[in-house]
């Protein structure tokens, strides 16, 4: 359960976060919540009553389960959960394919999250080598220093 959410939402906040850097446009911003919103749902919906499986005795990593009736609904539970989080994979991957292979994704800017650490100095997508000559950094926020590049 906390392994999954602790793993993807991970995931998928660098890909949010790293792929303007990478191809100069913006995800969806209305489809990245629907996103976050489906998948929290999903994950929890899937997750969270197979806990109350296991405490009811329900056996794991077996090939047939028993009959037990009071079993099917959260059973069923867990089956929607995971067709929501299919469903908010699929809204992923259409807003990664509409904004970056159709077009529609906004032009992001050198420094789309206003961020102050080296990468985002550099153009989006970066330039091969990324800067015409080495700049000289003096903390782990560059781009906040007074210091002129």
């Amino acid at each position: 359960y906390v392994l999954v959410q602790g793993a993807l939402f991970c995931a998928f906040a660098a890909f949010y976060y790293w792929l303007p850097k990478i191809t100069g446009r913006l995800l969806s911003e209305n489809l990245g919540r629907l996103h976050f919103l489906l998948f929290f749902i999903g994950v929890n919906l899937a997750f969270f009553p197979m806990h109350q499986l296991g405490l009811e005795g329900m056996p794991r990593r077996t090939y047939h389960y028993p009959q037990a009736p009071e079993w099917q609904g959260l059973n069923d539970v867990s089956t929607i959960g995971a067709y929501i989080i299919a469903l908010a994979i699929l809204v992923f991957l259409w807003n990664v394919f509409d904004s970056i292979a159709l077009g529609h994704g906004k032009p992001a800017g050198d420094d789309p999250w206003e961020a102050d650490t080296l990468e985002w100095a550099t153009t989006s997508p970066p330039a091969p080598w990324n800067f015409a000559r080495i700049p000289v950094v003096h903390s782990a926020r560059p781009l906040k220093e007074d210091v002129p590049h």
